[in-house]
């Protein structure tokens, strides 16, 4: 069997009495050698943590100080769980990568059994042969003759021997590595739950200072709300009553309007009167003066008189066209007012 070495990145065979070197993490920034020293990760990870808890109180002593309370609250919150998920998933894959290294080293210790069984066997099928060959060769040798396969036999046993010592001992090292990992595992593992569970607790006081913040913000918002619209409603009130006090005005200029129009329609149809009254005598006048010129074939004088009778009704017809036009004014004047 042979095992990567994370550090150097090289391959270990079975029989190399150097220490086993787990496989390297791919995507990490990180490797552990499994000799009984390996705090380098731990370091990172309590180095991370300790910036963690130095940006936390950063943020408390800053919310306290009340700076930019709801958004510094959330950032800071958002922050740490970021910071938590990416602890989190390095310490998934550090647990893969023992888990995975643990697989391969029992896999190693099975294999190391299996074959030191096989050698077990071995030798003792050898042993037995040899006590087979020292029993014939003592035959041999008592009928005289040599052992030399005897020799090569015990060559051979030595041999077998040397590798089964050899097997034994890196099987011995295993299972002492397979425990140190055990045991780094369950120190780990109690370490990354301790840290869990002082983030859980900061992102809790985080939470919990965050969502008091909060409320205090939306009460003193809701609270300016209902001043604001207080004061909307006075305004409104007010707004109305002095719509009411003008519509009181206009009706009363209304009123005072009408009035002034009747008192002028009034006098305008008494001067209608009038002027009908001064034309009819006008033309009965004239029609007396016509038949007197008729009648003596009229003087200087009389022609004068006349002219001015003209005059006079051309501006009675244009005095009666004004007042028609000064009417109809009114009366579009009054329709606007309606």
């Amino acid at each position: 069997m042979a095992a990567w070495c994370g550090r150097q990145g090289r391959r270990i065979g079975s029989g190399d009495a150097s220490v086993l070197c787990g496989p390297k993490l791919a995507g990490t920034n990180y490797s552990s050698c499994f000799d009984g020293k390996s705090t380098d990760c731990r370091d990172e990870v309590s180095d991370r943590l300790q910036l963690i808890r130095m940006d936390f109180t950063d943020c408390c002593r800053q919310n306290e100080a009340g700076v930019n309370v709801p958004k510094l609250s959330l950032s800071n919150r958002t922050y740490l769980i970021r910071k938590a998920n990416a602890i989190r998933q390095e310490q998934q894959l550090r647990k893969a990568h023992f888990c995975a290294y643990e697989r391969e080293l029992r896999k190693q210790v099975e294999l190391t059994e299996a074959q030191s069984q096989v050698l077990q066997s071995r030798l003792t099928a050898l042993r037995d042969a040899n006590l087979q060959i020292r029993t014939r060769t003592y035959i041999e040798q008592s009928k005289g003759l040599q052992a030399n396969q005897n020799m090569e036999l015990k060559q051979k046993m030595q041999d077998l021997t040397n590798t089964l010592a050899e097997q034994r001992h890196l099987y011995e090292s295993n299972v002492k590595k397979l425990i140190l990992i055990d045991d780094q595992k369950a120190t780990e593992e109690a370490f990354i739950r301790e840290r869990i569970s002082e983030i859980n607790k900061s992102e809790s006081i985080c939470r919990t200072q965050h969502e008091e913040k909060w409320v205090a913000f939306c009460e003193a918002l809701q609270l300016g709300v209902k001043e604001r619209q207080q004061a909307i409603d006075m305004e409104l009130k007010d707004y109305q009553k002095r719509i009411y006090k003008e519509h009181a005005r206009c009706r009363e200029l209304k009123r005072i309007e009408e009035s002034q129009f009747e008192e002028k329609e009034r006098t305008r149809l008494a001067s209608i009167r009038r002027l009908k009254l001064t034309r009819e005598r006008l033309l009965e006048n004239l029609n007396l003066k016509r038949s007197k010129i008729t009648a003596d074939a009229g003087t200087a004088q009389d022609r004068k008189f006349w002219e001015k009778v003209v005059d006079n009704l051309s501006q009675n017809r244009r005095d009666r066209s004004r007042i028609d036009t000064e009417q109809r004014e009114l009366l579009g004047l009054i329709e606007d007012c309606d």
